[in-house]
């Protein structure tokens, strides 16, 4: 069973893996770990097995991968039998390129798109160098295939701007999902100007962290400098209300905040990632809901997508 996606830029969310562990701090609050947990208690066997052991839930009730990846080759079978063109996000749930995910995965999940070139597929890593080790020399790039890293912040994206590089040499597309973005980037010093498109977005959820409109505009500036679809996925759950700088004559009216996290909290967050009163570009936020916030940056949505247009 897939799952015909919510996400905004995909139709639907393949479980081709599913299980994982935490990398980096885009993964502190992950929304696969919960729903995860629901779909391994669902009533029905057939999905609930495919979900069986991913998750765990401590004493004081928090919910953690175990570490335990399960492979659901079956999962491609929806592709193979997809009568119209559709736009597949693997994995939704895992990642395809774990180290304990078997290389031969990937190769059956390129099969299935080659046999199905009005398909497109878009897989998103944590795990980019292994990506490119199994991809770079492997098989033949396909014109369906997108190949992405997840980055939350400029640490990731350093780490991530080599192999990717890597793949676009070789003739691979190759994309971005700065989300949650949780702090800036600096794409130009990383040499992002390969990329073939830059999803952006802020974190969602009970305990999500606010973003920084800053960082999306200069994400999305570098995107409209360069080429590259940009596309504006969600605020998250944090709306801003109070956006000021030092150089501002009202700078020092700054609203109190109560430095929580959930619903009706209020946080600081400064330029480069500062949760304190302290820095650059100061802005002060409520978590009111990802409803509440909408996706219109700068008085617009940003819908450009590389696959939309491409097959």
């Amino acid at each position: 069973m897939t799952l015909n996606s919510a996400i905004e830029w995909t139709d639907n969310s393949l479980p081709l893996v599913t299980g994982c562990r935490n990398k980096g701090a885009g993964c502190k609050n992950c929304y696969a770990v919960p729903l995860a947990w629901r779909l391994a208690h669902n009533p029905h066997p057939a999905l609930s097995e495919r979900y069986a052991g991913t998750v765990e839930k401590r004493p004081d009730g928090t919910l953690v991968w175990t570490g335990r990846v399960n492979v659901n080759l079956d999962q491609l079978n929806a592709i193979q039998s997809a009568r119209k063109p559709q736009v597949w996000f693997v994995s939704h749930v895992g990642d395809l390129f774990h180290d304990d995910v078997p290389a031969a995965v990937a190769d059956a999940l390129l099969t299935v798109a080659a046999l199905k070139p009005e398909q497109r597929i878009v897989i998103l890593t944590k795990r980019v160098h292994r990506m490119a080790e199994l991809l770079t020399a492997g098989p033949k790039p396909l014109a369906n295939v997108w190949l992405g890293a997840s980055v939350a912040n400029d640490s990731d994206a350093a780490e991530a701007a080599e192999p990717l590089a890597s793949l676009a040499a070789a003739g691979w597309q190759t994309i971005v999902s700065y989300e949650p973005a949780v702090g800036p980037v600096d794409w130009g010093r990383h040499g992002f100007t390969f990329l073939r498109g830059i999803i952006s977005g802020g974190e969602t959820g009970g305990k999500a962290r606010p973003t920084h409109p800053v960082w999306h505009r200069d994400t999305r500036d570098f995107c409209l400098r360069h080429g590259i679809a940009f596309f504006f996925k969600q605020w998250g759950s944090w709306r801003i209300f109070y956006d000021r700088d030092v150089d501002d004559p009202d700078w020092r009216r700054t609203p109190r905040v109560d430095g929580q996290f959930g619903p009706g909290a209020k946080q600081y967050l400064n330029l480069a990632g500062g949760m304190g009163f302290h820095g650059e570009r100061l802005i002060a936020a409520v978590h009111v809901g990802k409803k509440a916030t909408g996706r219109e940056l700068d008085g617009r949505t940003w819908d450009d997508l590389p696959w939309r247009a491409a097959v």
